[in-house]
């Protein structure tokens, strides 16, 4: 999920042209260490796309999910220590992980996104 997560961003990014000048813009202040932003340098822009087009009720759902807050139950932080733990999560996690990002998910797929770049 957090690869498909990470990807989604990307692939959002590239298609409404904003991943080209942000990888630029990290590239000058020598933060780009690969040819794509990682994830947490992509998330603060992400979050800015999704704010005016989602309610502020998606907005505090996706907050959380995309925290490193150790206090919010099951997020991004989350996610990135499964890679590196043998504690793997539970249904229920992942499901409610879904549940809050769900919303920017459908945002950052749908095809229209790209008519409001322009």
């Amino acid at each position: 999920m957090r690869v498909f997560l990470e990807l989604s961003i990307v692939d959002c990014l590239k298609r409404i042209g904003k991943l080209e000048p942000l990888a630029a813009q990290l590239k000058k202040s020598g933060k780009l260490r690969y040819s794509v932003p990682t994830l947490s340098q992509l998330v603060p822009e992400i979050k800015a796309i999704a704010k005016p087009r989602l309610s502020g009720a998606e907005m505090n759902k996706i907050n959380k999910a995309l925290s490193s807050d150790k206090s919010v139950p099951f997020n991004i932080a989350d996610l990135n220590a499964f890679v590196h733990d043998s504690d793997l999560p539970s249904a229920r996690d992942i499901q409610q992980f879904w549940l809050r990002t769900e919303p920017l998910f459908r945002m950052m797929l749908e095809q229209d996104l790209e008519d409001d770049a322009q």
